[in-house]
Parts: structure tokens; sequence; C-alpha cells
């Protein structure tokens, strides 16, 4: 089966002041595939979503769309 990778993350950090709420996250979304993001309350999961979706720039970091 071929891969096609529809969107990458790579090393995506954000910071909020001293808080850093999601740390050096890389991941790629395969067409075709399903994906959830998972974790206790604050773990970062709407940071991470607002990251990959462009609403937060990463403060380190990048995504790409293939």
């Amino acid at each position: 089966m071929n891969r096609e990778v529809l969107l990458r993350g790579k090393s995506l950090t954000r910071r909020w002041g001293g808080l850093v709420a999601v740390s050096e996250v890389s991941l790629e979304l395969e067409r075709g595939s399903v994906h959830a993001v998972i974790g206790t309350n604050g773990a970062g999961k709407s940071t991470l979503i607002n990251l990959l979706s462009g609403e937060f720039p990463p403060s380190s970091g990048q995504v790409e769309l293939l």
C-alpha cells in the first residue's frame, strides 16, 4: 500500500510565557487514516490542533501541508 502523507508536523513546540503547552511533537497525517488526539485536561490537545490548523504559530518547529 502506498502511503500518502497530507500533513506533517515537525518538532512542534508552543510556549505561553513560562508554560510549555506542546513540546517537540512530530507526526504525519495520512490520506484514508483516522487519527485521534487523547489525553487529560491541560495536556495540550487543543493547542496541538490549533498549531496544525494554523490558528496558532508554533514557538518552534513547522507544519507542512503536502
